[in-house]
């Protein structure tokens, strides 16, 4: 019974993350992976497409006819690469899907810092406009309301993590954090009482007397 089960553990495959880690352990010759690598880097968009495609059980079929084109263009622009990729394909694909696009020029030379703030810009734009529909209609302003609360906890557990484990680096390169502990992010609420200019409250608080700031300590 023992040798039957290690003779099943022996046939089992092995399990790999991804075709391009399967391609390196199972071809000998590390020119063809090479290859390989770069074919797959340069069709990382198309291949973003194709995976969309299968998530709606859609066919090639399906997406030429709300193309109005050939089954046989769609195969070819699913063999093709990101650099054959034309712009009006890629909003006819993404449109027949439910998807729209948007291209982003960036600097080369951006740190991540700067990723960051161009982010964080975006993000600040698109709360101006729910800020603005909230005004409209109460309903919908309690619903905004609701999620920016939930959005204020879930950014603050990201940047809190993020900051944590800046934390650890720097005290294993042996400079230690000036407070001697992990920095923390406290969301606190302004109140209108007037015997405390802050207090602390459960980030998914709805009280409509607070007004919410999240602030480092």
């Amino acid at each position: 019974m023992n040798e039957t089960k290690q003779v099943k553990k022996e046939q089992k495959k092995p399990k790999y993350r991804d075709v391009a880690e399967m391609v390196r352990n199972v071809v000998d010759e590390p020119g063809f992976a090479d290859e390989f690598d770069k074919r797959v880097a340069l069709r990382q968009i198309v291949r973003s497409l194709m995976a969309l495609r299968a998530a709606a059980g859609r066919s090639q079929q399906d997406i030429a006819a709300e193309m109005k084109c050939t089954q046989s263009r769609i195969s070819k622009l699913e063999a093709s690469t990101d650099n054959d990729l034309r712009l009006g394909d890629l909003t006819g694909y993404s449109g027949s899907l439910g998807f729209t696009v948007e291209i982003a020029l960036k600097p080369a030379q951006w740190t991540l810092a700067d990723e960051v703030k161009y982010h964080a810009f975006c993000m600040k734009a698109i709360l101006d406009q729910m800020g603005n529909l909230a005004k409209k209609d109460h309903s919908i302003a309690k619903g905004i309301a609701r999620f920016l609360n939930e959005a204020r906890y879930n950014l603050g557990m990201m940047i809190e993590k993020a900051a944590n484990t800046v934390a650890s680096a720097l005290r294993a390169f042996g400079k230690r954090n000036p407070l001697d502990q992990p920095h923390r992010l406290t969301i606190r609420v302004r109140t209108k009482k007037s015997d405390s200019l802050f207090s602390e409250i459960d980030p998914l608080d709805m009280s409509d007397d607070s007004c919410a700031a999240a602030v480092s300590r």
